[in-house]
């Protein structure tokens, strides 16, 4: 036992001396515990995760397609603060994200938050055409094709948008590992963003895409999955420079629930001439220009030497109808490009009501004569002439007048005391009160839906009765024609 020392006063110096270095070892020990402590302190907080970070703002379309008078409500997901404008606010207008179609043609609506811009493009349309253009482009290549069929075709157009868009290494096809190889591999259907809100209109769909691995991209298989495709037809055709387009048809007839789809076709460095057969081969009811075939058949005939009109300005028109009987038989009707598509869905509309049209026929095959053609009941449109005595061209001249079941429906006036009937052979029809078959009265049926087209009946004229007779009013055509009137 180590030697204390006690002084006079009691105290015990040796004690005093242990309890200092006891002190001191502590403190040291606690200052060293305490270092370990900040620096795991320290580790910890380094390698925590930081709070996660937030989403980036992400519009919910980038194309919107509407029928004039339609609206849509476009959001912006993960932004707090949105601001919206459109670039033309007579196509269409937003506020708080909801568009409002109001006039055809295109505008693009802008969403910005945080100073950051997010565009979609808006289309809107008539609502009057029939066929739409739906294509998948990568590259330039299905686009400009699709834009020739739409042309061709007398139809609406619209681009099928991925919601990523791929970019060069995506489309590496030498890369298994890509994007678009991978996709193909799993039959993937890509989120798209594209709306197609007027989809109801269209009765034939243009299905416009690139070959990727032999068959459609995955973009296609979600428009059709998606789509409500029944009772349309679909005419797929394809950009490839070495694959055909047969296996991915296989994949739309599938896909397409409902729907009938033709046998499609590669239209790479396809000609107008091409496209245009394509067309016209592929489906029972569809609108064209003039083609050089059609023109050799009405050339000096319909479309006379003096005929003021260009090729451009009219239209061709391939139908079906039923006879008395329901047999239904192919229609050729020329029109004015104006009124093609109006005609069309009348004439389509007629046809799916058993709608009885013995005859729809160029009036070409009769000469160009009238009075035959109508004696022959005969259906149809174009005719080129001056209206007698003026320089001013008939309404059948313009292509803005339809005659239908014309030897039932005769013309009639009376010219210094007597009567004129055409055709001639039309006299036992005069009596509106009696009952016959191709009658057409204001409670027939092609009677309403030419004057919801916005035509006029020649049965209504006070002057003169012409039953067969549907043409568009003279102020509608002073704004198309204003030299004619």
């Amino acid at each position: 036992m180590k030697n204390v020392r006690v002084t006079g006063n009691g105290n015990f110096d040796g004690i005093k001396e242990v309890d200092n270095m006891a002190m001191k070892t502590f403190v040291k020990k606690s200052l060293y515990i305490v270092l370990a402590a900040v620096m795991v302190l320290c580790g910890m907080l380094l390698f925590l995760p930081g709070k996660a970070k937030a989403a980036s703002p992400q519009i919910s379309a980038k194309v919107v397609m509407l029928k004039k008078g339609q609206s849509y409500k476009l959001k912006l997901n993960n932004a707090e603060k949105v601001s919206w404008s459109s670039s033309k606010k007579k196509v269409a207008t937003v506020k708080d994200g909801k568009i409002k179609a109001c006039k055809t043609g295109t505008a693009i609506v802008t969403a910005k938050s945080d100073n950051k811009k997010y565009k979609c493009t808006i289309k809107v349309t008539s609502g009057k055409r029939k066929a739409l253009v739906a294509y998948f482009s990568a590259t330039e290549n299905t686009k400009a094709v699709a834009k020739k069929v739409a042309k061709e075709a007398g139809a609406d157009i619209v681009s099928l948008v991925p919601k990523k868009a791929y970019n060069s290494d995506d489309l590496d096809y030498t890369d298994e590992n890509s994007r678009a190889c991978k996709e193909q591999q799993s039959n993937a259907t890509p989120s798209i963003a594209t709306v197609i809100k007027n989809l109801d209109q269209y009765d034939t769909i243009y299905l416009g895409y690139c070959i990727w691995n032999g068959k459609e991209p995955g973009v296609i298989r979600t428009f059709l999955k998606k789509a409500d495709l029944k009772g349309k037809t679909i005419m797929p055709f394809c950009t490839s420079e070495s694959s055909g387009i047969s296996d991915s048809v296989t994949d739309i007839k599938k896909l397409a629930k409902g729907a009938i789809v033709k046998n499609g076709k590669n239209l790479t460095n396809a000609s107008d001439d091409t496209i245009q057969k394509w067309i016209a081969n592929g489906s029972a009811f569809y609108v064209s220009k003039i083609t050089d075939e059609i023109f050799a058949r009405i050339k000096g005939k319909s479309f006379k030497d003096n005929c003021t009109l260009s090729r451009d300005d009219l239209r061709y028109l391939h139908v079906l109808h039923k006879d008395l009987d329901g047999k239904t038989h192919d229609g050729e009707m020329i029109v004015n490009y104006h009124i093609a598509n109006d005609v069309m869905d009348i004439l389509k509309q007629l046809y799916k009501a058993d709608y009885a049209i013995e005859k729809i026929r160029l009036v070409d095959e009769y000469g160009a004569d009238d009075e035959k053609s109508m004696e022959d009941n005969n259906s149809s449109a174009f005719n080129f002439r001056f209206i007698s005595h003026t320089t001013k061209i008939s309404k059948h001249g313009l292509g803005l007048a339809v005659d239908i079941n014309t030897l039932y429906n005769p013309y009639t006036k009376v010219v210094d005391g007597k009567r004129i009937v055409e055709p001639i052979t039309a006299e036992p029809y005069l009596d509106r009160s009696a009952d016959f078959p191709y009658k057409i009265d204001k409670n027939d049926l092609c009677y309403k839906l030419f004057i919801k087209k916005g035509f006029e009946w020649g049965g209504d004229w006070s002057d003169r009765k012409d039953y067969q007779h549907f043409e568009i009013p003279n102020d509608q055509i002073a704004k198309w024609y204003p030299d004619n009137v």
